[in-house]
């Protein structure tokens, strides 16, 4: 899912993984790639103006954090695996379909 998620509001991007989630094998990864924002929602300062950008531009959509995506892919069924930067304003966020690895 490459760069989609910030044109829509929480609960669009909630169903839309949620949609996916069945196209999934079990096991098989879902690829998140978004311009996303700390915490705090002031960082990094381009991911922040982006969210300025998409709240004047579109009806619901603006940045979101990593904590936000993976909560929508963990409500859907999947399990987190990662998250990396993959450029100053693009970053990768892994699940797979089912449950984590297995602790112990």
């Amino acid at each position: 899912v490459s760069a989609v998620l910030h044109a829509e509001g929480p609960d669009e991007n909630r169903a839309l993984l949620a949609k996916l989630a069945p196209l999934v094998p079990a096991g098989g990864r879902l690829i998140v790639q978004e311009n996303v924002v700390d915490p705090d929602r002031t960082r990094p300062q381009d991911a922040a103006l982006f969210a300025v950008n998409m709240l004047a531009g579109t009806p619901r959509g603006r940045t979101y954090t990593v904590e936000e995506i993976r909560g929508w892919g963990e409500a859907a069924g999947f399990s987190f695996v990662s998250e990396r930067a993959a450029g100053p304003r693009h970053h990768l966020i892994e699940m797979r379909k089912g449950p984590g690895p297995a602790s112990g």
